[in-house]
């Protein structure tokens, strides 16, 4: 995907090179962004340890962090929504992170079921979710 695209008004997703298209970011009216890839950087860390008791809890962690971050990017979002004021949520592939932040949202915001939700987001972008939804059984 070269740019946005809007998932619900003022509710973009996008890949994290977009935002340096200036001229976009002010048609768009963006205010607000979240970057997933920056944000979420732990995730996968649990993979670098040997001990499997280490890597076991460093999974428990990293799943119970990737939660709190859905649910506070959901707030986010849902509050800029209601102020009318757009927002953008990027990842550097724009294909599991990002969209699995609007489908968290969609979800538990919108009370959206999570395969509509899912179909909704594909709809308006057929090259997310690609290889499923990876944090299928957190958002749900």
């Amino acid at each position: 995907m070269n740019n946005r695209t809007e998932i619900i008004p003022g509710i973009y997703i996008a890949k994290k090179n977009s935002l340096d298209n200036s001229i976009l970011n002010e048609i768009s009216g963006i205010k607000k962004v979240i970057d997933t890839e920056t944000d979420l950087s732990f995730i996968g860390k649990n993979e670098e340890y040997n001990h499997e008791g280490i890597k076991r809890e460093l999974k428990k962690y990293e799943i119970a962090k990737t939660i709190e971050y859905f649910k506070d990017c959901a707030n986010t979002i849902h509050n800029n929504y209601l102020k009318n004021t757009p927002l953008i949520v990027t990842c550097d592939e724009c294909d599991q992170l990002s969209p699995s932040v609007i489908l968290y949202y969609l979800v538990h915001y919108a009370k959206i079921p999570i395969d509509y939700a899912i179909e909704l987001i594909k709809s308006k972008n057929n090259s997310v979710f690609r290889s499923g939804v990876v944090f299928y059984s957190l958002i749900k």
